[in-house]
Formats: C-alpha cells, sequence, structure tokens
C-alpha cells in the first residue's frame, strides 16, 4: 500500500483541471503531480495518499517532454498563480482545449465540438489587475504578493511576468511606508490588524493607473495611515497615478472588498477603452483582467449574435462591456447587474457615448428579467457571463419558456458552462461549437464562448 514519502515512479498521461500532471505508477495507483507534462517520466514523492488516489512532487524528472521550457519568470514554483510556466505557449492553449473537452464529458452524446484555444495577444505583462494580500513573513516582515498553492503562506512579489512592471515598484512603495510607519497587516485568525490588501489596476489602452489599500478601519484613516505622505510618495513615483483610494473592509470574511471605497486623491474612475468605446471603472467594479483578449472575445460573441434584433437582454452585464456593443445590433438593450457601483458605471458610461437604447437595472438576473418579461418586454436574444457558478437553473428554465432565438453564453468556467449548456440543449437549444479564448495566460484557467439557438 502506497503511504507518505514513498518515492515512485509514473508516466503522465493527462493533465488535470488545475493544470497538475496525472500518472499511475506500474501498480495503477492514479498520482497528481504539479508541473508535469503529458508523456513525462518522473520520479515522485508522494505528499498525501487518499482511498484512490495520491498528490506527490516532482523529485526527478527521468523523460522530459519536448514541450517542457525554462519558467521565465523568478517565483514561478513558490508562487500558486501560475501553472503553465514549464511548457510552450502552444502547448499550453492545447491542453486548454483538451481541459475544455473534458468539462463537457458528461453532456454525453450531445458534445458540441470545441474549437482550438484562441491564443492571447500578450502572454506576459497583460494582467490590468493585481490584488495582492498583506501580511508577515516568517521573519516578522511585512510583505505583500501571492499565496503559494494550497496555502494561506504569502510569496512576496518581488516579480510576476503577467503584470505590468509598475505594479511591482507601486507596491514596493506602499511597504515601505508600511513599514516606515508601523503599520500593521490585517490577519484572518485574530481579525486585527489594519492593511489587508494592495489593489492596482491600470488601462491598457490610457495608461491610467488606479491604487487601493483594502482596510480594516473605519475612522481616522488620515493619521492612522499617514495617507498625507503616502499619495505624496506615489505620485512621485508614477505621474499616470490617476487614483489613489480606500476600501472600507472591517467585516470578519475572505471577501475581498468591502462596500464602501473613499476616494483620497484624484478621481473615482479609472478609464480605458474597449473595441472603440470609452469606459469608466471604478475600484469595485469587474473589468476583464486581460483587455486585448477580451476585446477578441467580445467581437466573437458580438459576430455569433448577428444584427438586427428588437429587443437584447446582457444578464450578469458588470459595467456595459458587452451592453454598449450590443446598442449597435438591437432597437433596444437591457443590462442586468447585480453589484450596485457597477450598475452606476455603466450608466455613466452609457451617457458618456452618448448611447441612448440601453437601459441598466440594478438586481439578480434571476428577479430582474423575468420582472421584465412579466411586463411584456420578451427578448429575441440574450447574452449570459455569469460568474464561476454559472447560471440558476430558474433563469435557464425561464429562457427556455420564452424561447429567445439565440443565447450566446461567455464562460470563465467550462464545467459550469457545459452543466447549463446541457440544461438548455435538454430543453429545446442546439450549440454547434465552443470557442475556448485564453484570458489567462500561464494560469490554469480558460474563458468560452458559444452560441445556442432553437432545434
Amino acid at each position: 500500500m502506497m503511504k507518505k514519502n514513498d518515492i515512485v515512479t509514473i508516466t503522465i498521461t493527462d493533465i488535470s483541471h488545475n493544470g497538475s500532471g496525472i500518472g499511475k505508477t506500474e501498480e495503477g495507483f492514479v498520482v497528481f503531480v504539479p508541473e508535469l507534462l503529458i508523456g513525462e517520466i518522473a520520479q515522485v514523492k508522494i505528499l498525501k495518499v487518499l482511498k484512490n488516489i495520491a498528490y506527490g512532487k516532482t523529485v526527478k524528472i527521468l523523460t522530459p517532454s519536448v514541450k517542457r521550457t525554462v519558467p521565465a519568470c523568478q517565483v514561478a514554483k513558490q508562487c500558486g498563480g501560475c501553472v503553465f510556466h514549464h511548457t510552450t505557449y502552444q502547448n499550453e492553449c492545447d491542453i486548454k482545449q483538451q481541459l475544455v473537452k473534458n468539462a463537457f464529458r458528461p453532456m454525453g452524446e450531445n458534445i458540441p465540438e470545441i474549437a482550438s484555444a484562441h491564443p492571447s495577444p500578450k502572454q506576459e505583462a497583460y494582467r490590468n489587475k493585481m490584488l495582492l494580500p498583506v501580511g508577515y513573513d516568517k521573519d516578522g516582515n511585512i510583505v505583500a504578493g501571492f499565496y503559494r498553492a494550497r496555502t494561506h503562506e504569502i510569496i512576496p512579489c518581488s516579480a510576476c511576468s503577467i503584470t505590468y512592471p509598475e505594479f511591482l515598484s507601486i507596491t514596493e512603495c506602499i511597504l515601505s511606508h508600511l513599514r516606515k510607519h508601523r503599520i500593521a497587516p490585517y490577519t484572518e485568525e485574530k481579525h486585527s490588524g489594519i492593511v489587508r490588501h494592495i489593489f492596482i489596476r491600470r488601462g491598457e489602452h490610457t495608461g491610467e493607473i488606479m491604487v487601493g489599500l483594502v482596510v480594516n478601519l473605519k475612522k481616522n484613516y488620515e493619521s492612522v495611515l499617514h495617507t498625507k505622505e503616502l499619495i505624496e510618495q506615489l505620485l512621485l513615483l508614477h505621474y499616470n497615478i490617476i487614483s489613489i483610494a480606500l476600501n472600507i473592509n472591517t467585516k470578519k470574511t475572505n471577501v475581498i472588498l468591502g462596500e464602501e471605497t473613499i476616494t483620497l486623491h484624484g478621481k473615482k474612475y479609472l478609464t480605458d477603452t474597449m473595441n472603440g468605446i470609452s469606459f469608466g471603472i471604478s475600484l469595485p467594479s469587474f473589468y476583464q483582467v486581460n483587455t486585448l483578449q477580451a476585446e477578441q472575445l467580445y467581437l466573437k460573441a458580438l459576430s455569433l449574435l448577428g444584427d438586427n434584433y428588437e429587443t437584447v437582454f446582457d444578464l450578469y452585464c458588470g459595467i456595459g462591456t458587452i451592453t454598449l456593443n450590443l446598442a449597435r445590433k438591437a432597437k433596444k438593450v437591457y443590462g442586468i447587474e447585480s453589484c450596485a457601483p457597477a450598475v452606476e458605471d455603466a450608466k455613466m458610461n452609457r451617457d458618456a457615448n452618448g448611447i441612448g437604447n440601453v437601459e441598466f437595472i440594478c438586481g439578480t438576473a434571476e428577479e430582474e428579467a423575468p420582472k421584465l418579461v412579466k411586463q411584456g418586454i420578451v427578448p429575441d436574444a440574450v447574452v449570459l457571463d455569469p460568474p464561476r457558478s454559472g447560471c440558476e437553473e430558474s433563469l435557464l428554465e425561464m429562457l427556455c419558456d420564452i424561447k429567445p432565438k439565440k443565447i450566446v453564453y461567455i464562460s470563465c468556467n467550462p464545467a459550469t458552462l457545459a452543466r447549463d449548456m446541457k440544461y438548455l440543449t435538454d430543453n429545446g437549444y442546439h450549440a454547434d461549437t465552443v470557442y475556448p479564448f485564453d484570458l489567462f495566460p500561464r494560469t490554469f484557467h480558460c474563458e468560452c464562448v458559444t452560441l445556442l439557438t432553437q432545434k
């Protein structure tokens, strides 16, 4: 019987949904090992044994894959953020196509074609947002970075190849300020300390930068955080910082952002453009982290939808990045979003771009879309872009009842996309092809878009 600390030899035959190699011992026992590729033979140390599977780490690669590369990132092995730094980008795209195929296996005979993964225009320095937890290292120094895989140990962000270089100097400036004034990081176990996260966002096309601190603090923030000095230091560092803000989160929770945001300097919004439309983005609002690839994804979604509609619903619409593009396709578009700051941004973006045939509604798609239908507002097309959990069945049931001609589904989780598509295809819809888009190079995440039409 296999046990912890055993050294075994395995051959990798598949890749798991989170990027680990899957192999078997000579006895047929399945072992999951990070950073191994299909076809590689490796000596592996067993770290954890369950009933039918085990988890291990590589001791030595006996037969390396020709698709293996040397990681360009200095902290690739320590950090839990990226899992595909050790292979060619083409192979990464091939793996992601296969992972999407694997997610659709439960659909049985009705599996649609899975297209090749659309590669990202940028594989490095593409990520326009960073949210870094702040804490202590083992020596008691204040640090910020990424959590080591499957732990709450922070790996200091001394380097990160997928983000903009200026994010690192901004982070170090803030950390120097916290150390100088002995401003304590927040500790989740004790619900004490002040600074929880560092937030940085940059406009891909405008270069504007927004900097924020998520703090466990309700008042006296100017004196406690020495905000005047911090603002001066940040502005000396980067002239294109156009917004500095505090997000207040005093709850005992692992939810990162609180409900209140205070602008300390500059504008409330960062400005960027997407497919020629200008967008103002406040700190709490969702905005795709890979702008250039998101533009390609949205253009694909719009091409699948086609033209000349009376009414379109854009459900889970965020700040209106898709909704305002849909205004060119229909006489009237309704965008529904549950995040109130995002709806405020969406309305501002609509007005700033002079788009008159779009209405934004604050609330859940599951509650607000049926209200519109009861008023006699029935869409002939619907765009879905839900969170990773996918759509609630009640919403899918409503769509199958009102029978829009086309449903374009954008998903950041192939597993819930497959689940929701099975419901729709079992109830009168058909999908030919799912198109993966690699919005998150070097990570195991993959975005998808597909068109469902009435059978």
